[in-house]
């Protein structure tokens, strides 16, 4: 009896798999990593040019101009404080999102072509339907051929007929 081992194979997915995989990965970098970092530093940005704002002081003469630039920077205190503790709730997903990348980056390093098992189950889906598209394929031909014969042979006694009906109608 031949022996057996209890240890599983790897999917091994086919080139066209691993093309679209790629691309995916591709897809996801070009369109929801750089879209995702750009808007954080965007979003960076205004609050650094915003702290700026509030804490520069303001070139102005006269006790009013004064008492402008503090209630202003008292509003704009007040403003920060309340969307700072939004800003970090905000800042969780970008956070995770960036230390995701890090972690699979670095998983992927040790361990690479390392797929999920519904990717590898659809892609084993797929195997066999191309299977079954190949055996269709080859077996339509010979299913088809004797029906459209048997078809065309039908067609050509009607035709026979018609002709000898109207030859002797006629007469």
């Amino acid at each position: 009896m031949p022996e057996t081992s209890d240890t599983a194979v790897p999917y091994q997915p086919n080139p066209a798999q691993e093309a679209r995989a790629a691309g995916l990965r591709r897809f996801n970098r070009l369109f929801v990593y750089i879209p995702v970092a750009v808007a954080g530093l965007i979003v960076a940005g205004l609050v650094g040019l915003m702290l700026w704002q509030a804490l520069s002081p303001d070139q102005a003469d006269g006790r009013q101009a004064d008492m402008r630039q503090l209630i202003s920077a008292l509003t704009d205190i007040i403003i920060i404080f309340t969307i700072l503790p939004l800003m970090l709730l905000c800042a969780i997903v970008p956070s995770l999102t960036v230390g995701l990348f890090f972690y699979r980056r670095q998983k992927n390093s040790q361990n690479p072509r390392e797929y999920g098992r519904l990717q590898i189950l659809f892609w084993r889906i797929e195997n066999i339907l191309d299977k079954i598209q190949h055996k269709i394929n080859e077996i339509s031909p010979r299913l088809t051929r004797p029906l459209i014969q048997a078809n065309a042979r039908f067609s050509y006694l009607e035709k026979l007929i018609q002709q000898l009906r109207n030859l002797f109608n006629r007469s």
